[in-house]
């Protein structure tokens, strides 16, 4: 695009004559030179004629040339050159030299080396430093394999500027470009572009309504409505970065990546990702979600970092710091929580709590494992309890050093506990006055249950147990040592995943 240049700095050259005086247009050969005796001022030009002012020649069949008032009129296979590399093509040209404008008509083409531009008209003027046409042009460069198409065109030399509008398209080998308005400033090789933008290349498709890209650096930025798409990935951004050579950007204010193919949504106000690595890293009101049969899993924590298994092709997720997550049959809270998409593997550690209808598990370590897209089963280790809350003050639990829960139908069937187990157990039916508590212990216990709660208790070994009547409770026994009920944590909806403690 930058081929306008010579031709508007050639003809704003200084005068020869002085700055109000237009230079001579000389004439170098025709076949005929002829004076009008009614204009006595005008010259007419016929056959091979060649002309020239200043630093550029032209060539064409006929001319009419008016000295006094620095005018010319040109017809027939026009060719108009500069220095060695710029040559311009047309039907018609008038020129006033007073003004320093000019006008060539039908079917222009302008070529500079690599570069050739065809349009119906072009007008420009020289002081102002300006060419533009408005019937349409096509530019293309061999060198940067681009064809630009659009209905208006115009170059501003003092800005090194080049403003495209109407229907403007950019087509390369590996992307095409279509917006309402691009300027193309020459020193920075950099085209701004505004209004409804689409680029296409052949990995995906980019989409914004303000932005611009770097064709030397192949650096971008897009604002307004910006999201880049490919064949995995969909990026939504209030404004976004991208380095199409490398693949990677970053994205600020409101954003979002959803992975296509594994249902997953990643959200936040800050990003970095590399489409190359397949690595993406979010802050500020992060939040992943993973999209179940009837529901989804929202997890939020200060720090969303995400990759893709090399092995497996499946994406991979970890969350660092107030990690809090909502489902709406499992809901937790933890330090750090890795989820992997390849063995829909959840795992939590920093003294997780999970909650699963009325039961709240809690341990050092645990490893959720989902199936067909619904819980399967939990794993906890080290320091594991079960618990529900009975009445205020008191709470069924179970405590042992690893704990394994299979789920049902999304429902908490059985319980294994291996190693220390511990149970505290209220008898009594359901809606009625407790009887009594139930305090044991025994190395392994299987529970099973129903409808989320406790059908039988097998104790694996012999089980040292004690029933206590209700009135003669000690407080003390109510709770086996470092149990916790961690109630006003859980997290009441998706949109509590935000709160921190």
């Amino acid at each position: 695009m930058s081929f306008l240049i010579p031709l508007l700095a050639g003809a704003q050259s200084p005068s020869k004559q002085g700055k109000n005086q237009p230079s001579m247009i000389e004439v170098v050969s025709a076949d005929k030179l002829i004076f009008d005796q009614k204009r006595s001022e005008a010259q007419r030009v016929i056959g091979n004629v060649q002309v020239k002012h200043e630093n550029t020649t032209m060539y064409c069949d006929s001319a009419w040339i008016f000295q006094k008032k620095g005018k010319l009129y040109a017809f027939g296979h026009l060719h108009m050159k500069q220095g060695d590399s710029l040559n311009v093509y047309g039907d018609s040209l008038f020129y006033d030299a007073n003004l320093r404008y000019g006008k060539m008509r039908g079917h222009v083409r302008m070529v500079e080396l690599d570069m050739n531009m065809e349009t119906d008209s072009i007008e420009f003027d020289a002081k102002e430093g300006r060419g533009w046409y408005t019937n349409g042009g096509i530019i293309r460069s061999a060198r940067n394999k681009n064809t630009l198409t659009s209905r208006n065109g115009e170059y501003r030399s003092k800005s090194k500027d080049i403003f495209f509008s109407d229907s403007v398209r950019l087509n390369h080998p590996e992307y095409t470009m279509q917006c309402d308005t691009l300027r193309y400033h020459t020193p920075q090789e950099t085209a701004f572009f505004s209004g409804p933008t689409t680029i296409r290349t052949n990995s995906g498709l980019i989409f914004c309504e303000n932005g611009w890209y770097n064709t030397r650096t192949d650096e971008s930025f897009f604002s307004k409505n910006a999201f880049l798409s490919s064949k995995e990935h969909l990026i939504h951004g209030d404004s976004i970065r991208y380095n199409r050579k490398t693949g990677k950007g970053s994205a600020h204010g409101k954003f979002q990546l959803q992975d296509t193919l594994n249902a997953m949504i990643a959200e936040g106000k800050r990003a970095q990702f590399d489409e190359v690595k397949g690595t993406s890293m979010i802050t500020d009101s992060a939040v992943l979600i993973r999209k179940f049969e009837k529901d989804s899993l929202y997890i939020h924590a200060d720090t969303l970092y995400g990759f893709k298994n090399l092995a497996t092709d499946k994406q991979h997720f970890v969350a660092w710091h107030h990690v809090r997550f909502f489902k709406s049959d499992l809901q937790g809270i933890c330090d750090s929580l890795n989820f992997s998409e390849g063995d829909s593997l959840l795992q939590l550690m920093g003294t997780p709590v999970i909650w699963h209808q009325e039961n709240q598990l809690s341990a050092v370590k645990m490893n959720i494992r989902f199936k067909e897209k619904t819980i399967d089963r939990a794993d906890l280790y080290d320091d594991c309890f079960i618990a529900s809350q009975v009445d205020s003050t008191g709470y069924n639990q179970i405590k042992g050093r690893s704990m394994h829960a299979v789920f049902v139908n999304e429902q908490l069937s059985q319980i294994d506990i291996k190693g220390n187990g511990q149970t505290i157990y209220y008898a009594g039916e359901e809606g009625k006055k407790r009887i009594g508590m139930n305090k044991a212990e025994c190395s392994d216990i299987r529970i099973r249950l129903a409808e989320n709660k406790i059908s039988a208790i097998t104790f694996i070994t012999e089980p040292e147990a004690v029933f206590y009547p209700m009135d003669r409770i000690n407080p003390k026994d109510k709770l086996l040592k470092d149990f916790k009920w961690h109630g006003n944590s859980r997290p009441k909806n998706k949109s509590d995943i935000f709160r921190h403690e």
